[in-house]
């Protein structure tokens, strides 16, 4: 499958293409070919092995970031992109969020499936609409209080 994400990086670069799916590539690894295309605003990485995500820090331009049933657990490597406006994190291994406070354009975070116990301080994201934190083990803060935060926001927890 190696092979066919590297087909679709060399059309992205050929066709100057503003996204790029590589998801259900059975990739265990981000190819690091991507980090020619710091032009492109979506990534989609869903649906693979992948548990380093560290080349994304060299992706600025990112504003929407797939990355749903892999194996990450440290999301660090995504503090940097302030771009990032719709994050799909469901169905991996991630217990800390707090690095994702410099996102201040959030409007969709996904994190269902997750190993989340805490909920770091949201206030920052004025902007964010949809939050799901269904099948986490959170303990805080509870739903109430993140809804008396964000009266409009959609939250879907389990």
């Amino acid at each position: 499958m190696l092979e066919e994400a590297q087909r679709r990086i060399q059309q992205t670069i050929d066709e100057e293409l503003s996204y790029l799916d590589l998801s259900g590539l059975g990739l265990d690894t981000i190819p690091k070919e991507i980090v020619q295309l710091t032009w492109i605003g979506a990534l989609s990485l869903s649906r693979n092995k992948i548990s380093d995500v560290s080349l994304l820090s060299q992706m600025p331009n990112l504003h929407k970031l797939a990355l749903t049933d892999n194996e990450i657990e440290d999301i660090t490597p995504l503090k940097e992109l302030v771009k990032l406006r719709f994050i799909f994190l469901g169905n991996n291994k991630v217990n800390d969020i707090s690095v994702l406070r410099k996102q201040e354009r959030l409007k969709k975070l996904v994190l269902n499936d997750n190993k989340l116990m805490l909920l770091p301080d949201l206030s920052m994201f004025e902007l964010l609409a949809y939050l799901d934190i269904s099948e986490n083990p959170l303990t805080s803060p509870s739903v109430q209080t993140i809804k008396k935060m964000f009266p409009l926001l959609k939250i879907y927890k389990s």
